[in-house]
């Protein structure tokens, strides 16, 4: 790995670097003067680790999840919003983790999450307790696929597909209506809409789109995702052993012209799905380029064409891999990843009051987390809650009223 570091900064460095070492150990553990609400990533980690972390590796942590500049982003609403907590609630993150560890009490296993450990056997258990991340062969749409076939078998379930939504108009004292491109839905008595939240406003109408204008507050970045294959052994030099690499905000254009996020080492991270076509190994990379960096320049955002050759200039330039590629494939992902600016808990606690008269609910990334687990874990909470009352906005653990 540390030559794979130097190939991408064209010089020797050190895999971690003595100066954030030294920020990470000597905290600044006051109290804070005042009650923070919120912040940015980047003013929490400056604040408490110095700013070398921050634009060194917590800014290519933040590529790699949200595609975002974390000077922007949210930290309450991110993956580091157990560590601001820890800061939250006990003044400082060294002294969070010492009190928790003191505090620490044996794991509640609540019904749901024994429900599905009985599901699952020892064998698949024990491969979910030990992974960072999961796949499936065929890739994540099996999973939607599979979803689809179920439901098209269940009797009481009709899916509409190739129909866009053009208004949607949620009603506090009766039924709601949904128009599509092909017709009038109404007598419905409950919407869950996982719409995106600045479609879901533009389908509201005038009263509506007046009192929810918080929807329309986060944006969402476009990613360049250039899938690469090359004919190979096992795994082709010099790529080692590992998932991939993140390039932080520290490097410039000069060293980073095509504004690449990070490359996965696919054929590592997940070995075994789609690893060989016809009996042949290939090694597999998938390049992420853009996010943040095409907001700033919009309307230079490439072609598909275009992304490709500056992947394969990249893979060439950072790894030093000048072979043609076996498969190469680019696509744009338009707004797919929101980014939940400073704010957004609150905003999303005000977001649930509004919607609390309504028969409706809210599910999908743009709100209690932008991944996979995230999305499916929210949207099973949501029908939990309205089995159990009967009423759910999906943005109950943002109240923060009680």
């Amino acid at each position: 790995m540390l030559s794979l570091l130097r190939s991408i900064h064209k010089r020797p460095i050190s895999l971690i670097p003595g100066s954030l070492l030294k920020d990470i150990f000597h905290t600044t553990e006051t109290s804070r003067t005042r009650p923070i609400d919120d912040e940015s990533i980047s003013e929490f980690i400056s604040r408490r680790f110095g700013d070398g972390i921050g634009e060194e590796l917590i800014s290519g942590m933040v590529h790699g999840i949200y595609a975002g500049d974390y000077k922007t982003l949210s930290v309450r609403s991110s993956l580091f919003k157990s560590v601001w907590e820890l800061e939250r609630k006990y003044g400082g993150v060294l002294n969070g983790l010492r009190a928790s560890q003191k505090k620490r009490a044996p794991i509640d296993t609540n019904h749901e999450e024994e429900t599905l450990r009985k599901s699952l056997n020892d064998h698949s258990l024990q491969d979910l307790v030990d992974c960072s991340v999961w796949g499936l062969k065929g890739g994540l749409e099996t999973l939607v696929t599979s979803l689809r076939d179920w439901l098209e078998k269940k009797p009481n379930v009709i899916l509409k597909s190739s129909e866009s939504i053009e208004s949607v108009m949620p009603s506090p004292d009766g039924p709601s209506t949904v128009t599509s491109s092909l017709g009038v839905y109404g007598q419905i008595d409950h919407l869950i809409s996982a719409l995106p939240p600045q479609v879901l406003h533009s389908c509201l109408g005038p009263t509506l789109q007046s009192r929810l204008e918080v929807l329309t507050t986060n944006p969402s970045v476009t990613v360049g995702v250039v899938n690469l294959a090359y004919r190979s052994p096992r795994r082709l030099n010099p790529i080692p052993p590992a998932f991939g690499y993140l390039i932080p905000a520290s490097i410039g254009r000069e060293l980073n012209p095509h504004r690449v996020l990070g490359v996965v080492f696919d054929s590592d991270m997940m070995p075994g799905v789609e690893e060989e076509i016809g009996g042949e190994e290939l090694t597999k990379l998938t390049v992420m380029m853009g996010g943040h960096y095409y907001s700033k320049q919009p309307d230079s955002i490439p072609t598909n064409d275009e992304l490709i050759k500056q992947a394969c200039q990249t893979i060439k330039d950072q790894l030093g891999i000048a072979q043609e590629p076996f498969f190469a494939q680019a696509q744009i992902q338009k707004d797919c990843i929101p980014q939940y600016l400073v704010g957004h808990h609150r905003r999303m606690s005000e977001l649930h009051h509004q919607l609390a008269p309504f028969n409706l609910s809210l599910v999908g990334s743009g709100y209690s987390g932008v991944g996979l687990n995230d999305v499916v874990k929210s949207a099973r909470d949501n029908v939990i809650n309205l089995i159990k009352n009967g009423r759910s906005t999906g943005l109950e653990d943002f109240d923060i009223s009680t």
